[in-house]
């Protein structure tokens, strides 16, 4: 994390529970991609477990060094509310991209619905507005 930022006497405390809100909102927003990527394995019948964790592993993977260049580039006078939002504009491009990645492998058994589960385009729509929803309570 960044020190500057939150180790420095100057910083707000606001701004500290802001970057930890931040923090804990993408490991929501991974964990909404985590049980999207679960929803679809149900849909293709799979083993529990291997595509949400490998799907989930990957999106962390991918937002870390992002993650970690934005919390360097954070100063106690940059404005909180710009870099936030810029943010959680890259971590909703990369879950989504990730979970378009799972739509674009779809096969039909995808779009059939059964009693229990919706099919792929339902869980897909879900996710987003999931997302979307989770980074707007927090902006």
């Amino acid at each position: 994390m960044s020190n500057f930022v939150l180790n420095s006497d100057t910083a707000s405390v606001d701004a500290r529970e802001r970057i930890n809100n931040t923090v804990n909102t993408t490991q929501r927003v991974i964990e909404l991609l985590r049980k999207f990527a679960k929803s679809v394995e149900r849909i293709r019948n799979l083993q529990k477990g291997s595509l949400g964790d490998n799907v989930s592993r990957s999106a962390f993977f991918d937002i870390d060094k992002p993650f970690r260049d934005w919390l360097l580039g954070l100063r106690p006078s940059s404005d909180i509310d710009q870099a936030i939002g810029s943010w959680y504009e890259q971590l909703r491009t990369v879950v989504i991209g990730k979970a378009q990645e799972i739509v674009n492998n779809s096969s039909m058994r995808d779009f059939t619905v059964s009693e229990d589960t919706k099919n792929l385009p339902q869980q897909f729509n879900m996710f987003i507005a999931k997302v979307n929803k989770e980074i707007e309570i927090h902006q």
